[in-house]
């Protein structure tokens, strides 16, 4: 979970990163008892006092017992964890990520990124978005009020930008609702200002969807970053089952993408919640009977951080959490009971997390930027790209620095002889301003 940030695992429950700024604090509001009606779930209640039945152990709490910790550490999957399973490594993303195309016509997709002092990554954020050149992206940016740097960067990305709208507002989750239900687009998803997405995460699933119009949501893998956008671990998941919802939220957040048409029959985000929205709305798409799949690809990066919300509020995120496991169960679930629940799905994760491990660091892969915003960006007049290679590389191609032919734009080594490679820029670069022809380069 991204925007709730709160995980539950076997050896626990642990806190985990969330995406708005730190001192943003969510206004409880919204008729919460009504939308829950509406998708079928048991009216909301207070976070549950009395003690759950009690649940066997399963295999995965006798091993806990039984092994010691670091072996243990290497024979349970770490679906559920957010510490880092590897030391740092750059980021990179296999080869044939780049090579996605969108369908034709493609479907528009709305993302929405909710901010509020994240300038340090929101460029690495946006770029991520932009740099996958999705022909029918609708981009919108709610800033809380930003006193930070952000303001700076939305100034120099604000041409290619669907929206921005930057003051006050009701919170995060308001945020998101106001974005989404505004936008135009057939698919929608949200991106936190810290989390982002993988290249050619926007045409897999726009594919996805065009080919199997019976799909409601979509989600996939991601990867875990560290606080300078080092990858430090992976989370994957099974084939979708309603065991990946019910008792924890494993669904990566900044993966989802759904139709417009499941956003509007569960009522949009329940804004009464600050921590758990994100958990809730996939409960609700579950109830309402939608049909969610998981795609065997990592979509998105997740970002860990020191400020992040729920790392200051652990104790009422998890208060907040318990509430939702209860409004979904109509009783009181205890955590023991919601790990030996759990448990079939730690299992069937195991042998998709080796596959998908061995597949993400074997093999020939394009470095991805990922990295905080520097004083080089504020210097800068153009934004960085969130891929780096070279023609010569076989990597996509580099940018013409005469900016007078269109050949740099296909997706082969440009054939211009005036074009030369400008350093950590590829077929993800920002387009240029156009030439005095009238053409982009």
């Amino acid at each position: 979970m991204s925007s709730n940030g709160y995980i539950a695992h076997p050896e626990g429950v642990e806190a985990a990163p969330e995406v708005r700024s730190p001192g943003h604090d969510l206004e409880i509001g919204g008729n919460a008892d009504a939308e829950s009606q509406a998708a079928g779930l048991a009216p909301t209640g207070p976070a549950p006092t009395g003690p759950a039945p009690a649940m066997p152990a399963g295999p995965i709490g006798a091993l806990k017992r039984l092994v010691p910790h670091g072996i243990r550490q290497r024979l349970i999957p770490p679906l559920g964890h957010l510490r880092a399973q590897y030391g740092p490594r750059p980021l990179s993303a296999p080869r044939s990520y780049f090579r996605q195309s969108a369908p034709e016509p493609a479907p528009t997709i709305s993302i929405v990124v909710p901010s509020l002092n994240t300038g340090l990554y929101l460029s690495a954020t946006l770029d991520s978005i932009l740099d996958q050149r999705y022909p029918a992206l609708d981009l919108i940016v709610r800033d809380g009020g930003s006193d930070d740097n952000t303001p700076h960067i939305l100034h120099r990305e604000r041409e290619r930008l669907a929206e921005v709208n930057a003051g006050p507002d009701e919170g995060q989750a308001e945020a998101i609702n106001e974005g989404l239900n505004d936008a135009g687009g057939e698919i929608l998803a949200w991106i936190n200002a810290d989390d982002m997405l993988l290249p050619g995460a926007l045409a897999r699933v726009s594919r996805y969807f065009v080919a199997n119009p019976d799909v409601d949501v979509v989600y996939g893998n991601r990867v875990l970053l560290d606080e300078q956008g080092q990858d430090v671990g992976l989370w994957v998941t099974p084939p979708h089952s309603p065991d990946s919802l019910q008792w924890f939220d494993f669904i990566p957040q900044e993966t989802v993408f759904w139709r417009r048409s499941i956003w509007e029959r569960v009522g949009g985000i329940d804004s009464s919640y600050t921590y758990g929205f994100d958990w809730d709305l996939f409960l609700r798409f579950h109830a309402a009977e939608a049909r969610i799949v998981r795609l065997p690809r990592f979509l998105g990066a997740f970002r860990q951080h020191e400020g992040q919300k729920t790392r200051r509020c652990y104790e009422d995120a998890q208060a907040e959490l318990e509430a939702i496991r209860h409004r979904f169960h109509g009783r009181a679930v205890s955590i023991e009971e919601a790990q030996a629940r759990s448990e079939k799905v730690l299992i069937r994760a195991a042998p998709h997390h080796i596959y998908q491990r061995l597949a993400w660091h074997s093999g020939r892969s394009v470095p991805v930027e990922a990295g905080p915003y520097s004083e080089a960006d504020a210097r800068g007049a153009e934004p960085r790209s969130t891929a780096t290679g070279s023609p010569a590389s076989g990597m996509p191609p580099s940018r013409c620095r005469a900016r007078s032919c269109a050949g740099c734009r296909r997706w082969s080594p440009p054939t211009c002889r005036r074009s030369a490679p400008w350093p950590l820029t590829t077929w993800a670069s920002r387009m240029p301003a156009p030439s005095r022809s009238g053409r982009r380069c």
